[in-house]
């Protein structure tokens, strides 16, 4: 059963900040008020654990209009939630106006598992300093809670939010929002500013058109039972309360994923890979190898290169100092060609279905390449590291004497001579049989079957070494960087991805767009 991401926003709409821009700071709340806020909180609370056995495994994330966290009601519903086995993770966005010794007091006398604890922890300039925002998000870190930091990305506050970052430690991520209510474009000057303090702000600039797939596990609900998709999806049938309910399949009226809740939980492969499954909680991990398909994966059916978005994505992992390695079925310079906006981005990787292996040693850098196309590949042998498991030419020599009976083309691939990948080709649309596969296997030579492996890829036939295999590879590449394979993310599409994702301490399988 697959995870849900659920949101919740009770009637709370008070603060104990007055920030200028804030219209919640300007409405206290009656103690009839907050007496409907905690009745709506609990009942919500209760209601949950009476479903969790159907939900299955689930993330609950708080994003009140106000501050939750100065009332002990969401404290003690936050750490009873955390208990419930389902519970995979509980948080809160916060102002984190009170202190991380408290916090901490609070969650143990509560009961509750620290461990599930998430903070969203929001620094607002006019009522507090960088320091004493950072200290408490440090201690709090002490204590073993995991969170995040951010602030909207208002030009005016570059400076105190750049010390907010010198300030916090750099195992604390601070994310920032780029401003709705700016009426401008970030200057250049700006984007590289923010940039700076987070890589991933750059994401922050274009909204993607709105994929409800991506988004079917989660729900977004009120105090009253309302459901959305997200907050900004339109409103769903049915009510949270209802004695039939089922989690609703997800609804979306939007064009864009525009708002800071929408895009936090869009499922895309990059948001996954750098915050998990739950990427709301805007709580990053860091891997120091990740290794990435390219059909079906980086680039989608149609593409003809990286999308502007996807290429800023990798500029992201690569600034947080993950090395990047293709693998992909495509020989070198074929990879090199469709990658070629993102390519001196990457480390290497796993070519021809790992028949051939690049890598750079560690601190080596991408150097000018020449463009003349003999010292091109002369520079590129120079530059990587490499293995390249050969072919048999008598195997080549068998398949050529049938391939034509087979209706297709045939590209034989060759680095410094040695034959290491055969590929037949069809047009698109005309896939292969597993007969055809078993006709070219009786083709070969006796001597020469066991060290040969057919992979069927659409309209595509790839004639590679027994031995070579993106699992294969990536154990390779690991070893001579120095890592283990379980401290490397692998994203992938097919069904020959499947082995690397395995190996890998987070393997990501994408859904093939058709």
């Amino acid at each position: 059963m697959d995870s849900k991401m659920i949101l919740y926003r009770g009637s709370l709409k008070s603060c104990n900040y007055s920030c200028s821009y804030c219209p919640f700071a300007k409405h206290p709340s009656s103690a009839r008020e907050m007496e409907k806020d905690r009745m709506d909180w609990m009942k919500f609370c209760k209601s949950l654990e009476e479903r969790a056995e159907d939900l299955g495994r689930f993330a609950l994330m708080v994003v009140p209009y106000g501050e939750a966290l100065i009332h002990p009601w969401y404290w003690e519903g936050l750490a009873f939630l955390s208990r419930l086995k389902q519970a995979e993770a509980v948080g809160v966005q916060t102002n984190f106006s009170f202190s991380a010794g408290q916090a901490g007091k609070l969650w143990r006398e509560a009961k509750g598992r620290k461990e599930k604890l998430r903070l969203w922890a929001t620094y607002h300039p006019e009522m507090v300093s960088p320091a004493r925002f950072a200290k408490e998000c440090r201690e709090a870190a002490e204590e073993g809670i995991a969170l995040c930091a951010g602030a909207v990305g208002v030009p005016e506050n570059l400076s105190l939010i750049g010390e907010l970052r010198r300030c916090l430690p750099d195992e604390i991520y601070l994310w920032i929002n780029a401003m709705d209510g700016l009426k401008r474009a970030y200057t250049r000057e700006e984007v590289q500013a923010f940039s700076a303090i987070d890589p991933f702000f750059i994401r922050e600039l274009s909204a993607v058109p709105a994929n409800f797939k991506n988004c079917r596990n989660r729900l977004f609900v009120e105090g009253n039972g309302k459901m959305q998709t997200c907050n900004i999806s339109g409103r769903m049938p049915g009510n949270w309360y209802q004695e039939d309910f089922s989690f609703p399949s997800a609804v979306c009226r939007q064009k864009a994923c525009s708002c800071y809740l929408a895009y936090g939980g869009r499922g895309d492969w990059v948001n996954t890979l750098l915050f998990g499954k739950y990427p709301l909680f805007r709580i990053p991990r860091y891997f120091p190898a990740v290794f990435l398909d390219i059909d079906g994966t980086l680039l989608q059916e149609g593409e003809r290169e990286i999308d502007p978005l996807t290429a800023a994505s990798l500029k992201v992992l690569k600034k947080m100092g993950t090395r990047l390695f293709f693998a992909t079925s495509l020989p070198v310079p074929e990879a090199k060609k469709r990658c070629a906006n993102v390519w001196e981005l990457f480390d290497g990787g796993i070519f021809a279905v790992g028949a051939h292996l690049l890598w750079k040693e560690a601190g080596q850098k991408h150097g000018q390449m020449p463009r003349n196309k003999i010292r091109q590949k002369e520079a590129l042998h120079q530059e990587y590291q490499e293995i390249l498991y050969p072919l048999d030419e008598a195997v080549l020599s068998a398949v050529k004497a049938r391939y034509k009976s087979l209706h297709c083309r045939l590209y034989a691939y060759r680095n410094k001579g040695k034959l290491y990948k055969i590929t037949l080709c069809r047009r698109e649309g005309c896939g292969w049989e597993r007969a055809e596969e078993r006709f070219l296997q009786d083709v070969l030579p006796e001597t020469r079957k066991g060290s040969v492996r057919f992979l069927r890829e659409e309209n595509c036939m790839q004639v590679i070494p027994a031995g070579a295999s993106k699992e294969n590879g990536v154990k390779i590449i690991c070893q001579k960087i120095g890592i283990s394979p379980k401290q490397a993310a692998a994203v992938g599409d097919s069904a020959e991805d499947e082995s690397m994702l395995l190996l890998c301490s987070e393997g990501i399988k994408l859904q093939s767009v058709k």
